[in-house]
């Protein structure tokens, strides 16, 4: 059986807020600030990725449009993020559940996408969409077991000046964590 942690964000903001009556206290999503101000993909250069490390903490997390199955989701504190106090905790159980953000780009530019990655347990499938096409995709629900891992698809062109970055997700015994999105120019450039 799966327990979702959204609640030790809860709780632990609920302690990390002195002075306030209980009354006073609202859940992480009411308050749509930062609640450590950065994560490592804050710090690169050129990243187009809005709320890049889920730092943010409205809900649903701000840049981001969260669709299909959103059971068993949420932005937790601890080791859910790879850097940062939050990461997206995410293991949704019928079908898909999507996080998407629509980026600023140029028309035939190249770009490179950064993600950090940790799953356990099968049946399990992450799919990524950009521009409209689906570029990885486990169909057979198969996505191995592996501790937080970085990955990069190197070469992404971009159709117009704006393009739409879309990871679907469903973990059915347990959980990924996903953290520290970025998008940035490839270094080659135009293709």
């Amino acid at each position: 059986m799966k327990f979702n942690n959204g609640w030790l964000l809860m709780l632990a903001l609920v302690l990390a807020l002195p002075g306030m009556s209980f009354a006073q206290k609202q859940f992480p999503k009411d308050l749509g600030v930062s609640v450590n101000g950065a994560s490592v993909c804050d710090a690169i250069p050129g990243n187009l990725v809005a709320n890049c490390g889920f730092e943010q903490t409205a809900a649903p997390s701000p840049g981001w449009t969260w669709s299909g199955d959103m059971s068993f989701t949420s932005i937790d504190m601890g080791p859910p993020a790879h850097s940062g106090l939050l990461g997206l905790d995410t293991g949704p159980t019928g079908a898909l559940g999507f996080f998407t953000q629509t980026l600023a780009t140029t028309a035939g530019q190249s770009y490179d996408l950064t993600y950090w990655l940790r799953n356990n347990g099968r049946p399990a499938q992450f799919q990524i969409s950009w521009d409209g096409s689906v570029i990885q995709d486990d169909p057979a629900q198969d996505h191995p077991d592996h501790l937080y891992t970085s990955y990069t698809i190197p070469g992404l062109i971009a159709s117009g000046d704006t393009t739409v970055l879309s990871f679907g997700f469903l973990n059915v015994p347990d959980y990924f964590w996903f953290d520290d999105v970025s998008v940035t120019p490839s270094a080659t450039g135009e293709k």
